[in-house]
């Protein structure tokens, strides 16, 4: 046969929904959403024998996820530059009415390994944005952000 099998599954999350995945070095990074819509960043160093979660806000007590209305979480890395995205949906009544003047984007970056982050605006105050797809270019770590917006898709990249 032509189908080769993929080993070493782990159980790293759960519930969870619409992972997105990369690694640079031996830090391996995972985006995804949970049952309760709720955008989360994790990585591990160790072949996820242990899991870390990107803290959403550091000014509040306990890690917190990245959006607690949120799914469809892209992450992308290469060497030091991580850069995630993630939709917003504010409740599923929004969603199930096709009210996409709710959604927003959210996108967080770190130039230093994930040691910290920086949120970014590439479309501020803007409703009906997302979901979106992220990519990390080049030994300088440009980032780029490709999104849905109203009948036409958008981009941005990091100077």
């Amino acid at each position: 046969s032509d189908t080769a099998k993929i080993t070493g599954e782990k159980k790293i999350a759960q519930p969870a929904f619409d992972p997105s995945y990369c690694g640079a070095g031996s830090r391996r990074w995972l985006g995804y959403h949970t049952g309760t819509s709720e955008a989360h960043l994790a990585y591990s160093d160790n072949g996820w024998s242990t899991k870390m979660e990107v803290d959403g806000d550091a000014t509040t007590q306990g890690i917190q996820p990245l959006d607690d209305t949120a799914k469809f979480v892209s992450v992308d890395c290469r060497n030091k530059a991580v850069v995630a995205s993630w939709g917003d949906w504010p409740t599923k009544a929004d969603a199930s009415a096709h009210l996409d003047e709710t959604r927003e984007l959210g996108v967080i970056a770190s130039c230093d390994g994930g040691s910290s982050f920086q949120k970014l605006e590439p479309a501020p105050n803007e409703g009906s944005q997302g979901p979106a797809g992220v990519a990390v270019s080049g030994d300088g770590g440009k980032l780029g952000v490709a999104w849905k917006a109203p009948n036409l898709l958008r981009f941005a990249v990091s100077k």
